[in-house]
């Protein structure tokens, strides 16, 4: 038995790839136009449609919460499941796919009526299910169309509350065990954790990308993927606080 979810906006494939890629985990790519994402210990699926992400699912095995918690990180936004009171609201994104939906339904929607002691015709019950699905969004504030996912942001940039020297720095880094990488451009990583194969088996330890300008520590970006007690490693850098 599969879950399903629905987005609350509206993401492009391309957009959650980046996403995902920044929060540190990984979409990959299944049969058709289905795609697993993983990370934080469990699997999530997708399905893309003309370019955006439509839906979402998990398999029995993998906690439902924390499955919508990686939908929503790879989105930047909220996710309904199938047994919200919402789910309905959310399930198409314009008059086309409305009355699609309705048509697949109409017969449905014919044999409840017969239940219930009364006839509808094909087209009264296409009316009906179209009818129902816009009272739904207008009771939960969807509007005609659902709004664009913001893309998430890579990192956050912090200042030293008092200038460091790089040399400092360095010294600081190595008493309290951190790991140093050097780019071409000048800039410095630290973390508490292996930054290269070389340092041992890397891992997504909070990690701060040091910007040197004159022999100082200017600035800091920490990356949104490692946010988490990253004020450790940045004050063991500068052993002062950041802003």
């Amino acid at each position: 038995m599969n879950t399903y979810f629905l987005p609350t906006e509206r993401c492009r494939f391309e957009q959650a790839k980046r996403n995902a890629d920044i929060q540190g985990l990984e979409i990959i790519k299944g049969e058709g136009l289905q795609y697993r994402c993983e990370g934080i210990g469990v699997q999530a699926y997708i399905c893309v449609e003309k370019g955006w992400v439509r839906g979402g699912w998990q398999h029995e095995v993998d906690d439902s919460d924390t499955v919508q918690l990686v939908l929503t990180l790879i989105t930047n936004c909220e996710w309904v499941g199938e047994y919200d009171e919402k789910f309905f609201a959310y399930l198409n994104w314009n008059q086309r796919e409305r009355v699609a939906s309705a048509n697949e339904a109409a017969q449905d929607v014919i044999e409840m009526a017969k239940l219930e002691g009364y006839t509808l015709t094909e087209q009264e019950a296409v009316k009906d299910e179209i009818h129902y699905e816009l009272s739904e969004r207008k009771r939960f504030g969807v509007g005609e169309a659902l709004p664009l996912a913001v893309p998430v942001h890579e990192f956050d940039l912090y200042a030293p509350s008092k200038p460091c020297r790089i040399d400092d720095a360095l010294e600081n880094a190595r008493i309290a065990g951190l790991y140093v990488d050097y780019h071409k451009s000048g800039k410095i990583d630290f973390s508490y954790g292996p930054l290269t194969d070389e340092q041992g088996s890397v891992t997504n330890k909070p990690v701060v990308t040091a910007l040197i300008e004159d022999g100082f520590i200017k600035d800091a970006a920490v990356y949104t993927w490692s946010t988490n007690n990253s004020n450790e490693t940045l004050h063991a850098i500068t052993r002062c606080t950041w802003y």
